[in-house]
């Protein structure tokens, strides 16, 4: 969950989540045709043998759960249903928390959490979508942006809008 969440936070696609490209002690292996998307297209496919998307972008955090749902499959004697919801509850859970905690950390969202803050990053992700804004620049023009009442010049907020869709 970590490291997909990880993943996610930077826009890096595996490429090749088969069941067997991954480890039980969460790594992964095999990477195949990864790579870093560019644009923000949460549905970009690294892979182009992956005709139906089965391993783009927005569904590596479903991929490794299922992954991990057919891991339980194979230990099903040796867990109980109860056991299987749990650990699949914890991956969910655990998923959340380190994406929306990393995405708070380049925002600079880090003395205060808020359960608003999903929803800025939803939208700022959103944005760089419709926008075809290249994911990491999108992430670096935080910078240029001047907090409201403290730019020298109102200038400066045009230019880093420029920057920011062009």
């Amino acid at each position: 969950a970590r490291l997909v969440a990880l993943w996610q936070s930077v826009g890096f696609c595996h490429g090749v989540l088969n069941t067997d490209n991954m480890s039980i002690v969460g790594v992964t292996i095999d990477y195949g045709p990864f790579g870093f998307m560019d644009t923000h297209d949460p549905g970009h496919i690294c892979n182009k043998s992956d005709d139906g998307g089965h391993y783009a972008y927005d569904q590596q955090p479903s991929i490794c759960r299922w992954n991990l749902k057919k891991l339980s499959e194979a230990l099903a004697p040796y867990l109980s249903s109860e056991d299987v919801a749990g650990v699949l509850k914890m991956y969910d859970e655990e998923f959340e928390k380190c994406f929306l905690n990393k995405m708070r950390t380049k925002f600079g969202l880090i003395h205060v959490k808020l359960e608003e803050d999903i929803k800025l990053v939803e939208g700022f992700l959103d944005t760089l979508h419709k926008t075809a804004c290249d994911f990491t620049n999108g992430f670096r023009g935080l910078n240029n942006l001047c907090v409201p009442g403290c730019c020298d010049d109102e200038s400066d907020v045009d230019v880093t809008l420029t920057y920011l869709v062009s």
